[in-house]
């Protein structure tokens, strides 16, 4: 591996780990307290609710150019993970508004999506260690 590659893999590496660090930013967030309650309740979960917003758009913005450059350095060097997969988890938690995941019925959803989010970038981060 030449040295350009070394650091582009070292560079990629530490973005990974920020983005790891927004995705589980973002899962804590959604594990606050988000719906019901009397008025003063209402008003923490509205609290609750920008918060996650803006948890959510960020990993959603790190997990979109983490992939796409995972996606540039694994045609200089082999890693091992599931390309199409996780391609496919990045692309659908972009392409989903946080107004919808952040709705009752979709919230389940969109910890699973973190969730493997999550997963995934952990083994390209090992892999890229």
């Amino acid at each position: 591996m030449d040295e350009n590659t070394k650091k582009e893999k070292k560079v990629l590496y530490e973005f990974g780990l920020q983005t790891l660090d927004n995705l589980k930013a973002a899962k804590d967030a959604l594990n606050a307290d988000l719906f019901g309650g009397s008025f003063l309740t209402k008003m923490k979960h509205n609290s609750n609710r920008k918060k996650a917003d803006s948890a959510i758009e960020q990993a959603k913005i790190d997990l979109l150019m983490f992939s796409k450059e995972v996606n540039e350095i694994n045609k200089k060097i082999y890693i091992r993970y599931d390309e199409e997969d996780y391609l496919k988890i990045a692309q659908k938690f972009f392409e989903s508004s946080v107004k919808d995941l952040l709705t009752e019925e979709h919230l389940k959803d969109c910890k699973h999506m973190i969730n493997s989010a999550i997963y995934y970038t952990e083994v390209i981060v090992a892999e890229l260690k």
